[in-house]
């Protein structure tokens, strides 16, 4: 957050960050086109084991080539960076 590559994002009937009060359709959307602009869904739920949070509104720029990779593959930001860092331990 304090590099401005992080963003915790509400919809706008909400003022706390609870997720299952949110709307869903809303979240589906922006999942859809955060890569586009560069984002990752940064703490995804199904991936609470791998990253040791989980918080799905939570949004972190890593520029377009690699937000696209990520989203499409599925994987989580712990999960492409270990590509790249053998030594890498979740």
């Amino acid at each position: 957050h304090q590099l401005g590559l992080g963003v915790d994002i509400l919809d706008k009937s909400r003022s706390w960050l609870d997720y299952s009060t949110m709307n869903q359709d809303f979240f589906a959307y922006l999942d859809s086109v955060c890569a586009d602009y560069g984002f990752i869904k940064r703490y995804p739920s199904n991936k609470l084991p791998l990253t040791g949070w989980d918080e799905p509104y939570h949004y972190r720029y890593v520029g377009v080539e690699v937000a696209q990779f990520v989203m499409e593959h599925g994987i989580c930001y712990e999960e492409f960076y270990a590509h790249y860092d053998p030594d890498f331990e979740y």
